[in-house]
Formats: C-alpha cells, sequence, structure tokens
C-alpha cells in the first residue's frame, strides 16, 4: 500500500499541545512534500482542530457545527438516510453496517484548501464532531456483543475501523499517504481506536 506512515499526537491530559502541534505537523509536512497525501483525522470530541482548519461559513458562523444539515451537504445513503460528513457520521456507518460498497470513504474528507485558501492543495480532514463521545459508549457495546454488530470479531473490527478507513483511502492508485491523527485526552474507546490506526505516537510533554 502507497501508506507513508501515520502518527497518533496522544497525552492523557488536556493542555499538552496535541491539537496545535497535529495542525502545525500537517501543514509543513503538506508543504515540504507537495507530491503526498495528507490526511488529518480529527478524533478529538471538542473538534478543535476542525473549527481550526474549516472555520467559519459565508455568514460568518461556524462550519463544523452545521456538517450534516441540508445547507452543508450532507452525504445522501440509498437516497434516505443522511450520513454527516464526520468521523462520528463515517464510525457509526461502520460499526453499524459496515462500509457499504456504493459508499466512497473519500466522500467523507474535506480538502481544507477550499475553505482557507492559503492551506496547502494536498491537505485532507475527516471532521471532528461532538457526537463523538456519545458515540463512543453506543462502540463499547457493540463491540462487546456478538449479537448486535454484524462482525464475527466485533471487538478487534471497531477498534481498526479508523484504521480501515486510512487503509482504504491510502489503496487510491498514484497516491503517497500521510496520516496525522489528533486524538482525546481521557483514554476511552475513541483514543483506543484513533491510536490503533496509527504506527507511531507522539507523545507532547
Amino acid at each position: 500500500m502507497p501508506i507513508e506512515g501515520s502518527y497518533a499526537i496522544w497525552n492523557n491530559r488536556g493542555g499538552s499541545g496535541k491539537t496545535n502541534l497535529t495542525y502545525h505537523l500537517a501543514i509543513k509536512y503538506a508543504y515540504r512534500h507537495p507530491d503526498k497525501t495528507v490526511l488529518v483525522i480529527d478524533m478529538c470530541p471538542q473538534a478543535d482542530l476542525s473549527h481550526a482548519f474549516l472555520g467559519d461559513d459565508e455568514d460568518g458562523r461556524d462550519y463544523v457545527s452545521q456538517i450534516g444539515s441540508l445547507k452543508k451537504d450532507p452525504m445522501i445513503l440509498d437516497g434516505q438516510q443522511r450520513i454527516p460528513r464526520t468521523v462520528s457520521g463515517y464510525l457509526d456507518l461502520f460499526t453499524s453496517v459496515g462500509l457499504p460498497t456504493t459508499v466512497d470513504p473519500r466522500t467523507f474528507l474535506f480538502n481544507v484548501s477550499k475553505f482557507n485558501p492559503q492551506l496547502p492543495r494536498n491537505v485532507y480532514l475527516l471532521c471532528g464532531d461532538t457526537s463523538l463521545e456519545l458515540l463512543g459508549k453506543a462502540m463499547d457495546i457493540k463491540r462487546s456483543s456478538n449479537t448486535i454488530s454484524p462482525y464475527s470479531n466485533p471487538w478487534r473490527t471497531i477498534t481498526q475501523s479508523l484504521r480501515a478507513f486510512v487503509h482504504k483511502i491510502g489503496e487510491r492508485r498514484g497516491i503517497k499517504l500521510m496520516t496525522f491523527i489528533d486524538t482525546n485526552s481521557s483514554f476511552s474507546i475513541s483514543t483506543e481506536i484513533a491510536l490503533t490506526a496509527a504506527d507511531r505516537i507522539i507523545l507532547p510533554v
């Protein structure tokens, strides 16, 4: 697979600079390697990294909090179910029914340069949202039960759900993928999923 590497930035406390470091690592790496695709994943329920990348809309309102509304063009599945283009939308879909063949994972990504032209064009964001913490409780139940999840080994599959996303993006022909993942301060299921998706961990001290 054309995956150059994947880094999770984590520390089990708030205020250590995880989000700030993730933002600058991704931007600096993208400028230095314009031939590579940089994937940034916001796995923190506060979604501060997503706010930094996407900013406000044309009316001066926070963009991230509006994703999933009709105005912000949610992804449509089977013409009926609306799946917000956020990390919670992906995880909820994946842990409930798996990723349908009709759904391209790239649909969930935002090219950040379209929101801020000063940012490099090769940076793509899997946006965070505040539903992640609430979804975590549901995912914990799903991966502990063989009756709710459609998987034969729900614990392993759900814990590796984000890793599956990264590898699916990396399968695209002609790209070299580098991934940076911002994480939650507490060691929750979303933190486990984030760390499992990374090959290396950066601990800001």
